[in-house]
């Protein structure tokens, strides 16, 4: 019998995903996909890649041979077997395809103020080299013109729609979607903000979710903010080309893990600088709508939780 994923972390980014996904994987019942971001249902985002590359460079999950196998690994006692990957909720069809696969799936979604959001996607896209702007009000400035023009895209990103920062963070759009696909005792909305203040509470709720007894875990931290400790090596590993002639001579199971190995070994965690509260102000007063829809959908005042009730 066909071993089926049955739990999907659907995102958003920088918004503790990576934290539960380790949380989660310690459990002796469940099973938790590695690689940790398979991506296989985001079909749209596979082509949209493939097309502003000209071939395939991302997304290397593609059949579903490929997607089973991955979960073949599973015992017969994990009991849930998931997959975190942050893609699928932004993508306009891979909670149509998740659905497909499994009716009865479970779907987590996990959220931030969307201001705090976009600065800190920002500052993981030019890490990367996948943002060239020098600023996060650049990169929303540019957003339009770059939606109709992907000659303004840099061409070490994944895909254009990455650096959508206001499509991505459209949070309450995305819940609407999951909740159009699957009924709302099967998606668990959660906030980054309490997954920081109180991880263990929401491990326990997640695993009430789920349906299986606590196991105790550690609860480090995550993905925070990074930067190179080398420039020229960053670049050399991060390059496109470079890319291009490494995945076409070796294995991708090979070549990520290198690559996650020279990355860790490079990099080193600050703390952000803070926005510019001029342009902060002028953010808070875009997103207001936003953050209401968002109260709404988790029944919590957001508006006065992240300030956006002290507009200037």
């Amino acid at each position: 019998m066909k071993k089926k994923a049955n739990l999907f972390i659907v995102g958003a980014h920088k918004s503790g995903t990576t934290s539960l996904y380790h949380y989660l994987e310690k459990h002796s019942k469940i099973f938790m996909s590695t690689p940790k971001e398979v991506s296989f249902f985001c079909k749209d985002f596979h082509k949209q890649s493939d097309n502003f590359h000209g071939k395939q460079l991302y997304f290397n999950c593609r059949t579903q041979k490929q997607y089973d196998e991955i979960f073949s690994k599973a015992k017969p006692e994990h009991i849930i077997k998931g997959d975190t990957s942050p893609y699928y909720m932004y993508s306009d069809v891979a909670l149509k395809n998740i659905k497909k696969y499994n009716p009865y799936a479970k779907i987590i979604v996990m959220i931030r103020n969307p201001i705090d959001f976009i600065y800190s996607w920002y500052s993981d896209n030019y890490y990367i080299n996948n943002e060239d702007a020098q600023t996060l009000e650049e990169a929303i400035r540019l957003e339009s013109k770059r939606k109709k023009d992907w000659s303004l895209i840099p061409k070490n990103a994944t895909m254009p729609a990455r650096l959508f920062y206001r499509d991505i963070s459209a949070f309450s759009k995305h819940i609407n979607k999951c909740y159009e696909n699957f009924p709302k005792e099967q998606v668990k909305l959660i906030l980054f903000d309490d997954l920081k203040e109180n991880p263990e509470k929401v491990y326990k709720e997640v695993l009430e979710f789920l349906e299986v007894e606590y196991e105790s875990v550690e609860f480090e931290i995550h993905n925070a903010n990074k930067v190179p400790k080398n420039k020229f090596i960053d670049s050399i590993i991060k390059n496109i080309r470079v890319r291009k002639i490494i995945t076409t001579l070796l294995p991708f199971s090979f070549t990520s893990k290198l690559g996650g190995i020279i990355s860790l070994l490079n990099t080193k965690e600050v703390s952000r600088e803070p926005l510019e509260p001029f342009f902060k102000n002028k953010l808070k007063k875009q997103y207001l709508q936003e953050v209401k829809k968002l109260s709404k959908l988790f029944n919590r005042d957001l508006v006065k939780k992240w300030g956006y009730d002290k507009l200037t």
